[in-house]
């Protein structure tokens, strides 16, 4: 099945490091919505053999752990020190990653488009949407937003991870104000749950509108 083909409206999530991507999508998932989460594929991705010899090939044994496993944070610090780096994870991770991204996607819509209206939308969670083209699944993107200094509490208490850090990583990606006009929606999250809730009610309307007029 073709993404034109989907019945179910697919919607996709970008925003920066700690502005609540993953609270909006899980709140879309409380209202029956399917979820695929990039970050837990792309983790998935890292137990694969291919994978992990690409990385230990352009990164070193050293971003191994004990275990012979690839240390996510071992990772991150040789991916993520210059543009070059960061260019040579992409394309060891995101050969892997977005192939099975896009088939999850179909398969997703596809269930959903049995389920005769009882799955909403299906909810793409994937910070590097526009980067790796997975947007053209969608028939909208919110962009999640929320004041640095928000951010940066949320980060450092659910990562341990200093503003420099996130700087050091969105600085690979596409800038956030471009991200913001690329998409469809804006979604305020500086409030409190109940007016999360309340916004991915409304998007989920938004969503749902532009595809019947697709």
């Amino acid at each position: 099945m073709s993404v034109t083909e989907c019945k179910t409206p697919i919607l996709g999530i970008v925003g920066g490091i700690g502005s609540g991507k993953s609270a909006l999508a899980a709140a879309m998932a409380d209202l029956g919505c399917v979820r695929i989460d990039a970050d837990r594929i792309g983790h998935e991705m890292l137990g694969r053999e291919d994978v992990r010899r690409g990385l230990v090939e352009a990164f070193g044994e050293g971003v191994l752990g004990d275990d012979g496993a690839v240390d996510r944070s071992r990772l991150a610090a040789r991916a993520f020190a210059d543009e070059a780096a960061t260019s040579r994870l992409n394309a060891i991770v995101g050969a892997a990653l977005w192939g099975e991204f896009r088939r999850r996607v179909l398969e997703a819509a596809a269930r959903a488009d049995r389920s005769d209206g009882r799955v909403p939308a299906v909810v793409l969670d994937a910070a590097l949407l526009f980067e790796s083209g997975m947007n053209e699944l969608c028939d909208a993107v919110v962009f999640v937003e929320a004041p640095d200094d928000v951010r940066q509490e949320r980060v450092k208490r659910t990562r341990g991870w200093d503003w420099d850090e996130v700087l050091r990583r969105e600085a690979r990606q596409i800038p956030l104000s471009r991200k913001r006009a690329m998409a469809d929606e804006v979604c305020e999250n500086a409030a409190g749950l109940d007016h999360l809730v309340a916004q991915a009610r409304r998007l989920l309307t938004l969503c749902r509108e532009r595809h019947s007029s697709r």
